[in-house]
């Protein structure tokens, strides 16, 4: 036999094994469980591998953007394929809380403003905003919200589609509530129209290679990066930031739902809650954890996320439409 076909040969047959092998191993049923996320891999992996390790539950992820998978889970609604959905904000949420099943968590175990007694879901961590700037481009950076409207800042904020991240759309309903609603939405439009980055991923590589002077993201994404080497800096807009908890939901009619339920009760315990402040660089929902972080220090504004909830797709294909308008 020539060693072409030897070779055809011995990768028919890892193909053929290997395939049976795989499907020896996958778990049964009731030791299953499927995971919707739009964390980052740095957040979801270890808590993910901590649930394995301790429950024996095979976990099959799946990630995306906050808005396209709460889409998804929508349009599977009668023949649900995800078990959680862990992760975006809760205004985000809340507009597809139709999907979830029922939940409660104990009130004592919650700060007040990260209980959600009478919806769907639970909090995971509360995820200030912040503005970032590149030191070599930008000697006096933006202090605030109203600042990044000057037309100084057209085409230099790096900032996500807002239809995908859902820290964006946060951003967004924050930016109307701490100022001038509808009026900031068409004027931070004009300064990123054409600039617009498919994924909240790209906003600090954009800023810290020099692509824009300035972004808008989370605060843990902007320290992590910074600890990690990047050249940015942070500004807590002076004008009053959000800290909207991001969350997790069991889906309504899925597979696993007792798994569900309990990777849910996993990401409340207090171990885990420690590591989303020590590991995470985000804030804990949990109301026995210490609130004594850098984030208390600063200005936050009256974030209504009933309201941001129940305008988010009026929101979102009001700044779909201005993206389509011409530049200025």
């Amino acid at each position: 036999m020539d060693v072409k076909r030897l070779m055809g040969a011995v990768l028919l047959c890892v193909l053929l094994f290997g395939a049976g092998t795989a499907q020896e191993l996958a778990p049964e049923e009731g030791l299953r469980l499927t995971v919707y996320t739009s964390h980052k891999e740095e957040v979801y992996r270890p808590v993910v591998e901590e649930f394995e390790r301790r429950t024996g539950i095979w976990v099959r992820v799946v990630t995306g953007g906050t808005t396209e998978l709460l889409e998804r889970i929508e349009g599977e609604a009668d023949d649900p394929r995800a078990d959680v959905m862990f992760g975006g904000g809760v205004e985000s949420l809340m507009a597809y809380e139709g999907c979830f099943a029922a939940w409660s968590t104990p009130r004592d175990m919650l700060l007040e403003d990260c209980r959600f007694d009478e919806h769907r879901f639970v909090a995971f961590s509360r995820l200030p905003l912040v503005i970032i700037y590149n030191p070599r481009l930008v000697d006096d950076p933006p202090q605030g919200w109203r600042d990044l409207l000057s037309p100084r800042w057209r085409g230099q904020i790096a900032f996500a589609d807002p239809g995908v991240s859902g820290s964006s759309f946060t951003a967004l309903a924050t930016l109307m509530q701490a100022l001038d609603g509808e009026a900031s939405l068409a004027l931070l439009a004009d300064n990123v129209r054409g600039h617009v980055l498919s994924g909240s991923g790209e906003v600090v590589s954009a800023v810290a290679s020099g692509a824009m002077s300035v972004g808008v993201t989370l605060h843990e994404t902007a320290k992590k990066r910074i600890l990690a080497g990047d050249r940015i800096e942070m500004v807590w807009p002076e004008d009053g930031t959000s800290a909207v908890p991001d969350g997790a939901a069991v889906i309504a009619n899925c597979a696993h739902e007792e798994n569900a339920r309990l990777f849910v009760r996993f990401i409340l315990g207090e171990d885990v809650q420690r590591r989303v402040q020590t590991d995470f660089a985000r804030l804990s929902v949990r109301s026995d954890l210490a609130r004594e972080t850098e984030a208390e220090e600063h200005a936050f504004c009256a974030y209504d996320i009933d309201w941001a909830s129940a305008n988010q797709r009026d929101i979102l294909a009001t700044w779909g439409a201005l993206m389509r308008e011409e530049a200025p």
